[in-house]
């Protein structure tokens, strides 16, 4: 049966954390192009914003253009792939998988690339195919029914499924979730990312990798004269506490608040210095907005150890309504009438909780960081301390909001730590290792102050460029640094003077993160967007169907 495109699918309910887009089809003898879009109709709005275009060329390009147009602004990122993963007449499955700040995007199992969010995923209401290609199916997946599809299709689990060859059907499965405490009204403010739906009250540990990104994880080592690997700075501030500073003078008062300085984002740390009672049965924790007890605020991250059943139950609360348990039964760290020190650490993912040293579980993002205010305690233990310092933890690492655009600039404020100290600053393309850094900075002060350019694109390092004599970094000196993006390179300045230019190895649109390390005081990684000009781009306006079948009406 032809098939009238552009094809219109209406998502039903809002991409999650985890969800994935799954489309099937086969381009077809002779195509230039094929097109799928993911579509922000708001209210009232005729013309859709585009949170993602994916545009493969067919015609020997091997190029694949993404496109964003949100609110009349224009951001495109063009990649070249020497093994391209489309051709005429084979099928391809495509995956687009919703994570914290980007799209993953895969073809046929093999991650293809990353796509900055350049508006929140749950806002997302439309998928459109376009081209030449026959398209056979469009499907929707939890983050768990994916990773067990071949089990759930036998089980008739399928979160969402559409199938265009036999015409437009629509099958819902029973989800997985609570309905009443998920509404979708829940998750209204644009700065809240929902959660990934697991069944109410399951057991189970997340599954993630937990390794330590930072700058040059490449599977090379780097050359001599970057001189990589940094010594431990004795300088460092690390959150310590002695046993003799446990006593009634320093207990705090019960439910204590903690306002968090300045926002709360990637790289804060928390640290909690605490024993628990002898009969105790619960204390809690709290990442919340605001200082007020439940329920009169939000819970971004309940943290509520279990001493009888020797487990942790972690959730989120809002709009009176609480989210779906995560329940952690192994390796229960705490002892009644034991002292204990947790570090909870943001990370783009989601939060690590530390229990004396040891990594004891992970919780991914449900709400925007940025809601948390206040660290709030309570319960059957004794507080000594809760802090959180203003210092980001090293190693860091982050994706760009919005990726990278002519005109963009990061600033990075810090402090060196001692007169032998050295750190460094990368902009990489992925958080994988041995994936391309087009952009590497490092200073060194001993036994000669230098900074030193370079970068790793397919597994080598560059010549790179030495840059000795005064440096505008001073140890134990606050500074400024700004990378500004421009057409031909990258200009680094310090406290406003102009410092350095690398060109760029890579275009800058590739790049997706951002990393530093070495013995340095990082404050804030924080970035500024100026626009220059615009492109224009193919972009779709949505009506309302005259019949559930028909297609006829979406037009471009």
């Amino acid at each position: 049966m032809m098939r009238q495109y552009p094809y219109t699918v209406e998502v039903t309910k809002p991409l999650r954390l985890g969800t994935v887009v799954e489309v099937q089809g086969v381009p077809i003898a002779g195509a230039n192009e094929f097109v799928v879009s993911l579509l922000v109709q708001r209210p009232g709005a005729r013309q859709a914003d585009i949170a993602l275009q994916m545009k493969p060329q067919l015609n020997g390009s091997t190029e694949i253009g993404c496109v964003s147009i949100i609110a009349d602004e224009q951001d495109e990122q063009i990649n070249y792939f020497p093994v391209f993963p489309f051709s005429h007449d084979h099928s391809f499955c495509l995956e687009i998988t919703v994570k914290e700040s980007y799209f993953q995007i895969s073809v046929d199992g093999k991650h293809l690339m990353d796509y900055s969010h350049r508006t929140p995923p749950h806002h997302i209401s439309h998928v459109v195919l376009d081209g030449d290609a026959i398209f056979q199916s469009v499907e929707f997946f939890s983050a768990e029914e994916f990773q067990q599809k071949s089990d759930f299709k036998a089980k008739d689990l399928t979160y969402h499924e559409r199938t265009l060859s036999s015409g437009y059907t629509s099958q819902s499965s029973e989800h997985n979730f609570d309905v009443e405490s998920m509404e979708d009204n829940s998750f209204e403010d644009s700065n809240s990312i929902p959660l990934i739906e697991h069944q109410h009250g399951q057991r189970y540990k997340e599954k993630r990798d937990v390794n330590k990104y930072g700058v040059g994880n490449s599977e090379e080592p780097l050359r001599d004269h970057v001189d990589f690997e940094a010594q431990v700075s004795p300088h460092k501030t690390v959150f310590t506490f002695k046993p003799e500073e446990r006593d009634i003078t320093t207990r705090l008062d019960l439910p204590h608040f903690l306002e968090i300085p300045d926002e709360f984002g990637v790289g804060r740390v928390i640290y909690i210095d605490g024993v628990a009672w002898k009969d105790c049965k619960w204390f809690e924790v709290c990442l919340q907005t605001g200082s007020e007890k439940l329920p009169h605020t939000t819970a971004v991250f309940s943290f509520r150890p279990d001493f009888p059943s020797r487990s942790t139950t972690c959730n989120t609360f809002v709009l009176k309504n609480w989210g779906l348990e995560r329940i952690q039964e192994d390796n229960f760290p705490f002892e009644a009438g034991k002292p204990f020190l947790m570090k909870i650490l943001a990370k783009e993912e989601g939060y690590e909780v530390f229990v004396d040293g040891i990594l004891y579980l992970e919780f991914t993002h449900r709400l925007a960081m940025e809601r948390v205010t206040h660290v709030m305690v309570n319960g059957n233990a004794d507080f000594y301390t809760v802090e959180c310092p203003d210092e980001l933890e090293l190693p860091y690492c982050s994706a760009i909001p919005g990726g990278l655009h002519e005109g963009k600039t990061i600033f990075f404020t810090g402090t060196p730590l001692g007169d032998g100290c050295n750190f460094e600053v990368g902009l990489q393309c992925s958080t994988k290792p041995g994936s391309h850094i087009p952009f590497y900075f490092k200073v060194n002060f001993a036994p000669d102050a230098k900074a030193t350019t370079a970068s790793f694109i397919n597994h080598v390092w560059d010549a790179g460029e030495k840059l000795e004599g005064p440096l505008p970094f001073q140890p134990d000196k606050k500074f400024v640094m700004k990378v500004v993006v421009e057409p031909e390179c990258f200009r680094v300045k310090v406290d406003d003077e102009n410092f350095l230019e690398f060109k760029h190895k890579l275009p800058y649109e590739r790049i997706t993160h951002v990393t530093v390390d070495g013995d340095l005081a990082l404050y804030s990684v924080t970035y500024r967007d100026r626009w220059i000009g615009r492109r224009q781009s193919k972009a779709y306006h949505i009506v309302k169907s005259c019949c559930p079948v028909c297609v006829g009406c979406v037009i471009m």
